[in-house]
C-alpha cells in the first residue's frame, strides 16, 4: 500500500497509519491517534490532514472476521481501511457491509482462490475508484486504488 499526495512524498506504516507530509508550504506533523470521545458524527470530521488515519491489514480471509475488524476500530475509526488477502469473489466482495465505510476499490482474483485486495473509505469522504484493471496479474500485480482529496492535498491511495 502507498499513500502519495500529488504535492510530495509520504510516510506510511503498518495498521493504524499516520501520515506525515513535507513541503516548502507545508508543515504537517505526524498524526496523532484521534481518542473518540463524543458523538458518530464527529468520528470522521477531518478537519486537518494531519488527523487522517489508514488502517491496513492482511486479513486472510474477510467474510467471516468483518466483526472482528470492526472492533478492532473501538478507540480509533480510521478514515481509510485497506485490507489484503481478503479471498473474495467480486459478487462477494460488494455485499461487504462495513458500518460507516463504501468499497472504494477492490481487485478479486478470477482464475486462482484467495488473494485479493480492497479500499474501504470513510461515507464522509469524497472518492473516485481508479481503474487499474489493464496491469494487475493475479499473483503478481494485485493492487486496487482510488483518489480523495483531504484539505487541500489530493492522495492516490494504492
Amino acid at each position: 500500500m502507498v499513500v502519495t499526495p500529488s504535492t510530495n512524498s509520504s510516510e506510511i506504516t503498518n495498521d493504524v497509519s499516520s501520515i506525515s507530509l513535507k513541503s516548502s508550504n507545508l508543515n504537517i506533523h505526524q498524526a496523532q491517534r484521534l481518542q473518540i470521545q463524543s458523538d458518530d458524527k464527529n468520528l470522521f470530521a477531518i478537519h486537518h490532514f494531519s488527523n487522517l488515519i489508514i488502517y491496513h491489514q492482511n486479513i486472510r480471509g474477510l467474510s467471516n472476521k468483518i466483526d472482528e475488524v470492526m472492533n478492532s476500530f473501538a478507540n480509533v475509526r480510521p478514515h481509510i481501511v485497506c485490507l489484503t488477502e481478503h479471498h473474495l469473489q467480486a459478487d462477494e466482495i460488494m455485499t461487504i457491509y462495513m458500518d460507516n465505510y463504501l468499497l472504494g476499490s477492490y481487485f478479486c482474483r478470477y482464475r486462482i482462490k484467495q488473494g485479493g485486495v480492497s479500499i474501504f473509505i470513510s461515507k464522509d469522504f469524497i472518492f473516485q475508484d481508479i481503474d487499474l484493471q489493464m496491469i494487475v496479474k493475479e499473483k503478481d500485480l494485485e493492487i486496487c486504488a482510488l483518489s480523495t482529496h483531504i484539505s487541500s492535498i489530493n492522495l492516490l491511495i494504492i
